[in-house]
């Protein structure tokens, strides 16, 4: 695969994360709601990667 390549599947990557995401802010009615998900995901995907690289 070449640099190019894996620009382009990076990207699209990103762009389906942030369409999920933008989909899953648009159900919370508060912004407690919505900082409380915002966090709760951020913390999974840190501790995910913590655990990936052991």
């Amino acid at each position: 695969m070449n640099k190019s390549e894996k620009r382009t599947k990076l990207l699209e990557k990103i762009e389906s994360r942030l369409r999920l995401t933008a989909r899953n802010l648009v159900k919370f009615d508060t912004i407690q709601e919505t900082l409380d998900f915002t966090v709760e995901s951020f913390l999974i995907r840190i501790f995910v990667g913590l655990w990936r690289s052991y």
